[in-house]
């Protein structure tokens, strides 16, 4: 497995925990602040996370939310 694809896999565990817990919040009707746009933010991250090519060692990772 590249760095790349580590890196990869572990930002999408990360962005799972992070839309997990939100998700969550907004289910239970728990929401303080802007948690559904939150939410939104981190499912379009995770989106472009599946996209990037890590058989590019030039890869480009996008921002977190």
């Amino acid at each position: 497995m590249t760095q790349n694809q580590v890196k990869k896999n572990s930002l999408i565990n990360e962005a799972n925990e992070k839309i997990a817990v939100l998700q969550d919040i907004i289910d239970l009707d728990m929401q303080e602040a802007d948690e559904e746009s939150q939410l939104k933010q981190w499912k379009i991250y995770r989106i472009l996370l599946t996209h990037v090519d890590t058989s590019d060692i030039k890869a480009v990772f996008p921002e977190k939310p």
